[in-house]
């Protein structure tokens, strides 16, 4: 052991007094640290990133449901405040022939109140006759009809004879598209087979598109940019790990439920990487200067070594 010292230090000797082949050695074993390091340092970076990823995913789900959650609730609270109306109640079971239309006036002069002083201008509220045999629970949630999907709270209020009056308020899903927009987000529903079935023939024609094998969206309720981009982007990939990222935007999905449980689509939210404080460009410069200042360490120590 002894003897292989000597020989390696007689050897590094040698090595210092042929200048050239010094300096060439040097010159390797500097670039050889730098690539190294900079493996682990990119290596450590991207797992970071990755990880910040899979955060603003679940913030983005958990914002999401908070969304609809408080979308389901102030709808709810609009149509119990209807069903408290003892006008309704009366006129309902009175003997008025013309009770029918003068319930559906009061629906429209609801509609318009809600317009009027919350500035709700997607919403409809509308009364429901139906055959009391028929087990009426109250309804909350995401509901797809022949006219497309709405965020909808229905609930039973009175009977007469054999006939159930219920009251019923739909707000339309653009709805949630608006609130996005106003975060600077996009906001987009895609319809399974089955939910997109219910839809009425001449709204599928005039307003959906099929993006995929088994999905459709309404191209004129969400932005045609963004769906136009959700069906280049890399979908196995975003269905698998629930995120993903291309040139135009950091995309987030998660899976949507009609207000009886029952899967109806996929939720899409994205935020467009162009806006100068996107999440995206954050991390991207983030990154950027992480590794040149571990760049200029690694430099730094290799010289200093030498």
């Amino acid at each position: 052991m002894f003897s292989f010292i000597k020989w390696f230090e007689a050897k590094w000797q040698e090595m210092k007094r042929n200048k050239g082949l010094w300096f060439s050695l040097l010159t390797v074993f500097s670039l050889l640290g730098i690539f190294v390091s900079l493996y682990f340092v990119n290596f450590l970076v991207s797992d970071v990133a990755k990880k910040t990823y899979e955060n603003q995913r679940t913030h983005y789900i958990l914002e999401s449901k908070v969304l609809l959650e408080t979308f389901n609730k102030n709808i709810l609270a609009l149509a119990t405040s209807i069903g408290q109306d003892s006008n309704i109640h009366l006129l309902f079971q009175s003997d008025d022939i013309n009770k029918t239309q003068k319930i559906t006036a009061i629906a429209a002069n609801y509609t318009q109140k809600f317009a009027q002083n919350l500035n709700i201008n997607n919403l409809f509220v509308h009364f429901t006759y139906r055959d009391k045999i028929v087990d009426t629970k109250i309804v909350n949630g995401l509901m797809v009809n022949a006219q497309g999907v709405s965020i909808t709270a229905a609930l039973p209020l009175v009977e007469k004879e054999n006939i159930r009056l219920g009251v019923q308020i739909d707000q339309d899903i653009s709805a949630l598209k608006e609130y996005y927009s106003k975060e600077k987000k996009e906001f987009a529903l895609l319809l399974d087979r089955g939910a997109y079935s219910q839809i009425a023939p001449q709204i599928k024609k005039k307003r959906y598109k099929m993006l995929f094998d088994s999905y459709y969206t309404d191209t004129k309720t969400f932005d045609q940019e963004f769906v136009h981009d959700i069906a280049q982007a890399n979908f196995k990939q975003l269905l698998k790990i629930g995120y993903v990222k291309d040139l135009n935007y950091f995309y987030v999905i998660k899976k949507a439920y009609g207000y009886d449980g029952q899967e109806i689509g996929l939720i899409v939210i994205g935020e467009k990487i162009s806006e100068k404080n996107s999440f995206v460009n954050l991390i991207k410069n983030l990154v950027n200067s992480v590794t040149i200042v571990a760049l200029g360490l690694i430099v730094s120590m290799i010289l200093f070594l030498f």
